[in-house]
């Protein structure tokens, strides 16, 4: 007979975080502990009676009921779930009553529930995660939610089952789209064949371009002329090609198929998994038979670079994060060639520079997507940036000093590497656990105008060159200058957001409030340049354009990340000066800017849904808020107990997910196109589709 489940007498009013450290709590929401310290505050769900800390604390028949019944039908796994916290102040007024919004464990703000009837089980001593607790960035992201209560009043409406309702089938939806990517992810590994897949070679050809204009043109990772050699030679003889090129070339086709159009999306957004997890799974053979040499960190480095082309990618994309840079290191592509390896001939020494670059951009922004301090420092390299050459030019870099000082294949590439030292001190700063003493705001503060002037400086050394006359001189693209500003100035977001939430209670922090402005602004709104010239590809500005809204639509964590943090700070921005409303005549300009960048992002989010991605939670939430910030512009009083703007953003994600789920189904069971025709018919897909267009 097993002893009974030993319960608490007094239920823990303390936050978690002030218990963990015993300290005194004084039970608000967040605590004056935890926001001194730069915590996520949070509190146990007061009717969970179990010591965290017993050894005989375990689930009772109660508390798994679908688990008992996930061997049956094959929804739910046995696996521990995530147990949510609730994050509400423990008052007998609101307990109990359940919230407006019940988020997916990806994403836990202040005032979540379960979203199940059924309670998961309740791990023994966890805590608030960072790296969980905003599906859209991390604590520094959060601490922009909580700077308006708009952002926060929505999540603790209570009493309304429709809406309740509404997203209980937003989630059931989602878990269906997501166990049938998983089945098809894990049933297709094996090394990937591009000829059996019945690709004519003129769609290869696009989807090469295609990811040579965009990717290739920042994330320098292949040498074009040697790679372009290489596949016509697949072409002409497969079995001739080196042992690691089909997966490359695998890895290359479905990074250009995120930059595809509409109408050819559909068959290859099926194929780009499938590449995707031959090109893993060659990787992963390799390091068991054989060694490990820059064809293979290629291949690691496109296989990151393609999981960020996946609209809803695995839950642990970011473990791999810092796989190539380990691999790199024990390849010594952090020393300097000219130093250590003065053996080797220049076209390999200023690949294993792209490469290292490359490498180390990607493991910085992973660390900033996931809150943790990166795994390298600048003392840890002296590698130095890539010479600032085209590609024909890199076995003979003599030859490249005339063009040393325009713009290359390389431009790019440099000024990330330029701005890495300063974006590392950020990243350490943002994510440490203690700050290191003298770094004050003043230094903080100092830091960021470090960071934005260079941004200032590359942006207007990239608009002389587009202003350049000469139809022969290359210049860069739409595509390249937006990206390289998202992946710089998402640091200065990062860096002024912890400050900006006090800007209102203390003036000395406005600062960091306007530069959170003009940073989101600048990564919701490219630059607009003078007309484009076509590239030698035959790439139109019109395409460039397309370029970055597929990346914009289909983009991974990288970008939804980015979209979800300066949207937020538009937002805020927004209901804050519609709310103080000092000056209308003069913040009306800047409310039409704001509302203008902030719908475009909303239209984005919704475009990412019908991709494919199955998070719904934050368009929702900001569909509501922007709602409440048009009726404030209006001059009327925000009606807050109005849930008629969540009913509708549910309803439209929720015939969304329907769609997806039986559509993959649908592909699950093998059936004809016109059947999936049909089927789009009857969903009234189309008519979805125009609608966000």
């Amino acid at each position: 007979m097993s002893a009974p489940l030993y319960r608490r007498r007094r239920p823990a009013v303390a936050c978690i975080e002030c218990r963990r450290r015993k300290v005194k709590c004084d039970r608000a929401l967040p605590c004056g502990p935890c926001g001194n310290a730069s915590l996520l505050c949070g509190y146990r769900n007061p009717n969970n009676g179990l010591t965290p800390s017993d050894p005989r604390a375990g689930p009772t028949a109660t508390d798994l009921p679908t688990s008992a019944t996930s061997e049956k039908d094959g929804t739910q796994t046995g696996a521990v779930s995530s147990s949510p916290i609730n994050l509400t102040p423990s008052s007998s007024g609101s307990a109990g009553l359940p919230p407006l919004f019940t988020f997916s464990s990806r994403y836990t703000f202040p005032g979540d529930l379960e979203m199940n009837q059924s309670k998961p089980v309740d791990l023994p001593g966890r805590t608030v995660s960072h790296a969980k607790s905003l599906g859209c960035g991390k604590h520094y992201i959060q601490s922009s939610f909580r700077q308006s209560e708009h952002l926060n009043i929505l999540l603790h409406r209570s009493d309304h089952a429709d809406v309740q309702s509404l997203w209980d089938q937003c989630t059931h939806y989602a878990r269906i789209i997501k166990s049938e990517r998983a089945i098809k992810y894990y049933t297709q590994l094996g090394p990937p064949n591009i000829t059996n897949n019945l690709l004519p070679k003129s769609t290869c050809d696009r989807l090469v371009m295609l990811y040579l204009h965009t990717f290739e043109a920042v994330f320098r990772v292949l040498h074009i002329p040697t790679f372009m050699q290489q596949y016509e030679l697949y072409w002409n003889n497969p079995q001739g090609a080196s042992r690691a090129f089909p997966s490359t070339l695998a890895l290359v086709l479905a990074i250009g198929a995120c930059f595809i159009s509409k109408a050819e999306a559909d068959e290859l957004q099926l194929l780009a998994p499938k590449w995707i997890a031959g090109a893993q799974f060659w990787l992963t053979e390799s390091f068991e038979m054989f060694g490990i040499d820059l064809s293979v960190l290629q291949v690691s480095a496109l296989l990151l670079l393609a999981r960020q082309t996946v609209p809803d990618p695995s839950e642990l994309v970011w473990i791999s994060g810092d796989f190539p840079l380990r691999i790199a290191v024990g390849l010594g592509l952090h020393k300097e060639t000219r130093i250590h390896f003065p053996e080797f001939s220049p076209l390999e020494s200023e690949m294993r520079k792209r490469l290292w670059a490359t490498i180390l951009e990607m493991s910085v922004q992973s660390s900033l997507d996931t809150g943790m301090p990166p795994s390298i420092s600048s003392d840890d390299f002296d590698s130095e940036s890539p010479s600032n050459i085209d590609d024909v030019d890199a076995s003979n870099l003599s030859t490249a000093s005339d063009i040393a000082d325009g713009f290359t294949q390389s431009t790019i590439q440099r000024m990330m590497m330029h701005t890495m030292p300063v974006r590392l001190q950020i990243l350490r700063y943002c994510n440490a656990l203690k700050k290191p003493p003298g770094q004050d705001y003043q230094w903080v503060v100092k830091l960021g105008m470090q960071l934005d002037a260079m941004c200032h400086s590359h942006t207007a050394t990239l608009q002389s060159y587009q202003r350049n006359t000469n139809p022969d001189t290359p210049k860069p693209t739409e595509f390249q200058i937006h990206l390289l500003n998202m992946l710089t100035r998402r640091f200065l977001l990062a860096l002024h957001s912890p400050f900006a939430v006090d800007a209102k209670a203390d003036q000395s922090f406005y600062f960091s409030r306007k530069v959170l402005t003009e940073n989101a602004l600048a990564c919701l709104s490219p630059l607009q340049l003078v007309p484009q010239a076509p590239l030698p590809g035959g790439s139109s500005p019109e395409n460039q354009q397309h370029e970055l809204l597929g990346l914009m639509v289909r983009g991974g964590d990288l970008i939804r990340h980015m979209l979800c943090h300066a949207t937020a700070i538009l937002i805020v921005e927004l209901t804050t000066e519609l709310e103080e409303n000092a000056f209308p005549i003069t913040n009306s300009l800047s409310r039409d800017l704001f509302f203008h960048a902030i719908e475009e992002s909303m239209a984005i989010f919704r475009r990412r849904i019908q991709a494919g991605e199955t998070s719904v939670d934050i368009y929702v939430l900001f569909s509501c808020v922007m709602a409440q910030a048009k009726v404030m512009k209006a001059g009327l009083a925000p009606q807050r107990h109005n849930v008629e703007p969540a009913k509708d953003s549910l309803k439209f994600c929720g015939e969304l997910l329907r769609f997806q789920a039986q559509v993959s189904a649908v592909s699950s069971l093998g059936l004809t196109q016109d059947l999936q025709v049909a089927l789009e018919s009857d969903l009234g897909a189309s008519n979805v589709w125009d609608g966000m267009v």
